[in-house]
């Protein structure tokens, strides 16, 4: 309910149950954590349990049920999928793991050192020892910290309770303590933030709260802190300083590093023949040109896991493949993770001490540089035959699955000799890695450009698809992006620029292309454009120009965005956008978006960038509805479960998390009646496993290597502020 809700205690006449598992109607048991309280404010408190290990549906139902009529304030939180260990692996059944959550108010407020008891929605009493002292999650905060040069530094204050609503604060004075010394260094009113937004028509939350903002920028001196706020309490412990960025930096290339391939997982690929430019598997107009033809000359539609499955026999030549990454449970290695190398050469052009960028992207080139054939060619997509199931994770050798690299194309072999040069060109520029590396990638990078311009290798060939036999047929067009940027990067490295002949030759058609922009790009695909911008041939300055403008002028609507949209800052479209419910797949990730941010600054060196870029670090680590990082191992409350088969949740790895849609099988055993309806649009995350890929699925491209681009670059930043 909006405008002000009261929080009635929850005081149940039931039998207290005294084990942690029970049962409803004579179902099986459940395995129900201990409860969890902490203290929201002296008057709320909140309690947490968990319910894994329902083989079916029926019970999580029927005690979501329960629960919500015995208690006026609850919710029943998705957190994964019900997990039981079958000789030696796990099964992951389709019940999900709830966490129930129960908010109680107290009356009158709690005293310091106080112990009062609560009757729980089932039955059990908890008795709870109230402390002054204790932090208070719902004063939000960058759980790592804030830089000191930030010209923006926030908090909030804010609390959605369930099927109660919002709970509406009345806040007034906040003061910033140090922590070492207790001494009161800021002294501020706290400002109501904007009102919750809603969808339009179904009208849901998205939010579910109106929280109120804490301004402590004016801080700019390194230290340790706290936040105080009358009537709620204090909050945890925070930095200011670059050790929050460089905290931040390392467990995301963590991540990185524990999806690597290669070496102790899948270090074995036989060489396949189905094409590694996978938008072109889908059919296409009447007039398409390129993809797959039937005997007929008609295009069709290809399922790539059935092509390789198809051709599989004639695929003999086994290939080592060191190197690259995988992503969650598809242990494949894709083309579109060339774009997470060029986000960390990026980043070595940009800030060249962060050697360890420049050390990854050589990582993401190496399975590609081994597979490269004698003409020069690169298949830049690594694949097997279907999905993995529970127990063929990377750390299962040998792997159940067999893996293909696809046959090489110009288009594919061109974007590679792009990306290599690109490395090669970060490498001539930092000097510190070794003329070996320098020289390989720089080989790999001018035979690729040679195979990708030779007309020759454009030719068509044939495959086995469900008892016929297709064509496959390239594009014609080289993509301009890459035509741009492989010939650029070449004569950087080389000096020679001949390179730039074949650029200039189609300016116009590149240009075009590079002021069209596409979705799928990084911001950063053309940094080294900006890098190198004074030693650019005139014909090539209006492609420069048009890649400059897309990139201020995204980034400037994402200033707009975080200014003007939003209760809780993030750089994401205004609810009432016909893009605000593309949450999915990463996009709506802060730091993924706030290379856009990051990419302007680069090029201009305004402030207000990287201010931006900032306040989006701040919502990826805790100041956010949810009050917790969306990264796991990262700070005080990390995101706890992803889709791993392997059951594994180290630190480092981004999901998806952000969606708009809630999975079916949410709604079915833990939103039941509607609830789901009252779900807050920023807080959904049902996490399901193999059900829920959009929100807790992840990829190296989308959500991991953006975040450590981005981190890597603010902590360089502030390094250099102190």
């Amino acid at each position: 309910m909006r405008g002000g809700c009261h929080i009635l205690p929850v005081l149940l006449a039931l039998a207290v149950l005294s084990c942690a598992s029970f049962a409803f109607g004579g179902a099986e048991k459940l395995r129900i954590s201990d409860w969890r309280g902490v203290a929201l404010t002296p008057s709320l408190v909140k309690f947490t349990c968990e319910q894994t290990g329902a083989e079916k549906p029926d019970p999580v139902v029927a005690t979501v049920r329960s629960f919500r009529a015995k208690a006026k304030a609850y919710w029943p939180r998705p957190i994964g999928a019900s997990r039981h260990e079958r000789k030696g692996r796990y099964g992951i059944d389709f019940a999900a793991d709830v966490e129930h959550q129960v908010w109680l108010k107290a009356e009158p407020a709690l005293r310091d050192g106080e112990t009062r008891s609560f009757t729980l929605p089932d039955g059990r009493e908890v008795a709870f020892a109230y402390r002054a002292a204790e932090p208070r999650p719902i004063i939000k905060i960058n759980q790592l910290g804030y830089a000191a040069e930030a010209g923006e530094k926030y908090a909030y204050v804010g609390e959605w309770a369930g099927t109660a609503g919002e709970i509406a604060f009345e806040i007034s004075d906040f003061r910033l303590v140090d922590a070492v010394s207790g001494k009161t260094v800021h002294a501020g009113k706290a400002k109501l933030r904007q009102a919750d937004s809603f969808t339009p028509g179904e009208h849901m939350p998205w939010t579910g709260e109106r929280p109120w903002e804490l301004d402590f920028s004016s801080v700019t001196t390194p230290g340790r802190y706290r936040l105080e706020v009358d009537g709620i309490g204090r909050s945890d412990d925070f930095v200011i300083g670059a050790e929050a960025l460089e905290r931040a930096f390392a467990v995301h290339m963590a991540g990185m590093r524990r999806q690597r391939c290669g070496e102790t997982c899948h270090r074995y690929a036989l060489r396949g023949n189905f094409a590694p430019d996978d938008f072109h598997y889908a059919k296409g107009d009447a007039d398409r040109t390129f993809g797959f033809f039937d005997a007929k000359g008609r295009s069709t539609t290809v399922n790539h896991f059935r092509l390789i499955w198809d051709n599989r026999e004639k695929c003999t030549e086994k290939v080592r493949v060191p190197g690259g990454w995988h992503d969650a449970a598809d242990y494949d290695r894709r083309p579109f993770h060339l774009q997470a190398v060029g986000d960390f050469a990026a980043l070595a052009l940009l800030k060249p001490s962060c050697t360890n960028a420049l050390e990854e992207a050589y990582w993401g080139l190496r399975h590609l540089i081994a597979v490269q054939q004698r003409d020069g060619g690169v298949g830049t997509w690594i694949e097997t035959v279907a999905h993995p199931s529970v127990g063929d994770g990377p750390t299962n050798e040998p792997p159940k699955h067999v893996y293909y690299v696809a046959h090489p194309t110009r288009a594919s072999t061109l974007e590679f000799a792009a990306y290599a040069a690109e490395v090669a060109l970060a490498m001539k520029a930092v000097d510190r890695t070794g003329e070996a590396r320098f020289t390989e990638l720089t080989n790999a990078a001018v035979r690729a450009w040679r195979y990708a311009l030779d007309e020759r290798n454009g030719a068509p060939w044939k495959v086995d698809y469900a008892g016929e036999v297709l064509e496959y047929r390239q594009d014609p067009v080289l993509p301009g992006e890459f035509l741009l940027k492989a010939g650029v990067d070449l004569s950087f490295v080389t000096g020679d620029d001949g390179y730039l002949e074949p650029i200039s030759k189609d300016i116009d058609r590149v240009t075009a292309v590079v002021r069209r922009g596409n979705w799928r790009w990084s911001p950063f695909i053309l940094i080294e454009l900006e890098v190198n911008e004074r030693m650019l041939e005139p014909c090539l300055r209006p492609a420069y120009k048009a890649y400059a403008q897309n990139v201020r002028e995204q980034a400037d609507v994402m200033l707009w965005q975080l200014d003007e949209c939003w209760a809780y800052r993030t750089p994401w479209y205004p609810f009432d956008s016909g893009h605000a419910k593309d949450l999915g797949w990463g996009y709506g990730l802060p730091l993924f978006r706030a290379r856009w941010l990051i990419a302007a600054h680069a090029m201009t060196w305004q402030a207000k960038y990287l201010d931006g870029a900032y306040l989006a670090n701040d919502f990826h680590n805790g100041a956010n509805p949810d009050g917790e990082t969306f990264t796991s191992g990262l700070g005080l409350r990390p995101t706890r479960r992803y889709l791993d088969l392997e059951g594994l949740y180290p630190p480092g790895v981004t999901p998806y998390r952000l969606t708009f849609g809630i999975e079916w099988k949410c709604v079915e055993f833990c939103l039941t009646d509607d609830l789901w309806k009252l779900w807050p649009i920023w807080r959904r995350y049902g996490n399901l496993e193999i059900m829920s890929v959009k929100n807790a699925e992840f990829s190296v491209w989308e959500t991991i290597a953006p975040a450590a681009v981005v981190t890597g670059y603010l902590y360089e930043q502030a390094k250099g502020g102190e």
